[in-house]
């Protein structure tokens, strides 16, 4: 997935975008995880239905990761500790 640093390349779909999408973060007193989940939903919502009609297919394929991390985040695993067991899409997968 090339979701670029430009907020020009990719229109609205870039990761400024998705940043700006997510609000004030924990720097401006937001807590973290809070932030993370907002964008976490940003970032779902543009894998699902990017700005860019040319995307949709590989991105939308993308979106379990997103998923993938809210589920490490609703399992408490903030710190990553390994191992850690990630299911993407259906795969399932330990990570040491």
């Amino acid at each position: 997935m090339d979701q670029s640093w430009s907020s020009s390349a990719s229109g609205n779909d870039g990761l400024p975008a998705l940043i700006a999408r997510a609000g004030p973060g924990p720097a401006a007193g937001v807590p973290e995880q809070a932030w993370l989940e907002t964008f976490l939903d940003a970032r779902s919502d543009t894998l699902r239905h990017p700005h860019d009609a040319a995307t949709h297919t590989v991105w939308a394929d993308s979106a379990g990761r997103a998923a993938a991390l809210r589920d490490l985040m609703e399992a408490d695993e903030h710190q990553l500790d390994p191992p850690l067991h990630v299911d993407v899409s259906g795969d399932e997968h330990e990570l040491r």
